[in-house]
């Protein structure tokens, strides 16, 4: 696995309002470099046939002349993954979370039934993904948008407690054991896309 924090699989610059100059340059140069060793480790294997991504959707870039910061991410994912070797038949891009509230954990600490007390209207736990976004208008057929967003929510909520076993750590990260939970189902969709060559979809 390769991964970096606050590090899409992408050539759009990152930013963030909170963090010092200093900081956002030391952060855009580790993800440059990071993209570049990413980007080699696929083009130097070529037993890896499938590529996993994903990102948190909230994690604003800097917008190019005319675009929203989402506009601009979108495009820099789909030139991202024109730029992955032919060797890789499957570019499987993940939907973020839905949210949850900043006090999440203390909701479920302190209320008795957490599962309904804390959770959220679906359409508030969801939010613009833009690279998801991408990945369903890309034309490149090895891109595959998959939503697992059925496993943690019903039609109109969004719960950080499924089926009494806490799903969040926080706002936005699954638990260990929840994400666990999901192992199978992404394992038999993944094994689907080899079958059917088209998109992943959703559980």
């Amino acid at each position: 696995m390769a991964a970096k924090s606050s590090c899409p699989f992408s050539g759009a610059e990152r930013t963030e309002a909170a963090l010092s100059a200093e900081v956002l340059a030391q952060m855009r140069v580790g993800c440059a470099s990071w993209n570049e060793d990413a980007l080699a480790m696929l083009r130097d294997d070529p037993s890896i046939d499938t590529v996993v991504v994903s990102a948190r959707a909230r994690n604003p870039v800097v917008a190019a002349p005319g675009e929203s910061w989402q506009e601009t991410a979108a495009a820099a994912y789909l030139a991202r993954w024109g730029e992955v070797p032919a060797t890789i038949q499957h570019i499987v891009v993940l939907r973020d979370t839905p949210t949850m509230a900043d006090d999440v954990l203390a909701c479920v600490r302190d209320e008795p039934d957490p599962e309904r007390a804390c959770a959220r209207d679906r359409a508030d736990a969801l939010v613009d993904d833009p690279q998801f976004d991408a990945a369903l208008a890309s034309t490149d057929p090895r891109v595959a948008p998959l939503d697992l967003t059925d496993a943690l929510c019903t039609d109109d909520e969004c719960s950080p407690v499924v089926g009494s076993v806490l799903a969040y750590r926080d706002s936005h990260h699954l638990s260990w054991v929840y994400a666990a939970t999901l192992a199978g189902t992404v394992g038999e969709l993944l094994d689907g896309l080899s079958a059917t060559g088209s998109g992943a979809g959703s559980p």
